[in-house]
């Protein structure tokens, strides 16, 4: 499949390596997320699953290349997590579900 003929041969192998691209990238944004979220200290009580999922489905929506992308990237995920911290520090708590979704 990774040689021209082969390439040729199999029509889905562009919506193939279009899809291992996205997944890779979807990983790629979890993980930031999480380390935004330790870096950050926030409290989740349980909820940090729910909250990098969203985020990161959330980020879909992000288009453009290189650098300008991820600056984008890492611009609206900070966005979220703000959201997050206010909580945290305003009520000294950690967000619901409903909240999660109402900001996400």
């Amino acid at each position: 499949i990774h040689t021209k003929s082969g390439q040729r041969k199999y029509r889905a192998y562009k919506e193939a390596v279009d899809y291992v691209n996205k997944i890779m990238n979807y990983k790629e944004r979890i993980g930031n997320i999480r380390e935004m979220i330790d870096e950050m200290n926030l409290e989740l009580d349980g909820k940090e699953n729910f909250l990098v999922r969203e985020i990161a489905l959330k980020l879909d929506d992000v288009h453009g290349s290189g650098e300008a992308r991820q600056k984008k990237l890492e611009s609206e995920t900070r966005k979220y997590l703000l959201e997050v911290e206010k909580i945290n520090k305003q009520e000294g708590r950690s967000p619901s579900y409903e909240e999660i979704k109402k900001f996400v």
